[in-house]
């Protein structure tokens, strides 16, 4: 390292010339610019800010909820849908089922073998019914 407080230091001066000490005139006077409207504080300001951000938030809220709206009535038409297609599927079930006329048969022919069988087990098996 060097000893640097053996070495004289020679700093320049700013202004010693006689061209630095002349004063400039000062500027020529204006007519001021007109004022522009400044907030009535910083708060108002801030207060405004506060409000733009509140009304596109609910602008976005409102788009969310027109869409939620438009999602909720597709479901219900989707439900009508499968409404409709459970009933038309219901229907021709219901169309392949036996009519009255077919049913009446039915229980006819029941009866006529009950009773066949009735009188056949009475006569031919007569162990099983005491008389």
């Amino acid at each position: 390292m060097t000893d640097t407080s053996s070495q004289t230091r020679v700093e320049p001066s700013i202004g010693t010339t006689p061209e630095a000490r002349q004063v400039a005139p000062p500027p020529p006077p204006t007519a001021p610019a007109p004022m522009e409207p400044q907030p009535a504080a910083p708060r108002m300001d801030q207060l405004s800010r506060i409000e733009d951000k509140t009304a596109r938030v609910e602008e976005k809220f409102a788009r969310i909820e027109n869409l939620l709206h438009r999602v909720e009535t597709a479901a219900l038409n989707l439900e009508d849908v499968a409404r409709r297609t459970d009933m038309e599927k219901l229907a021709g079930r219901v169309g392949r089922l036996p009519r009255f006329p077919a049913l009446v048969a039915v229980a006819v022919i029941t009866a006529i073998l009950s009773a066949a069988l009735t009188i056949a087990i009475i006569r031919y098996l007569p162990g099983i019914v005491v008389r």
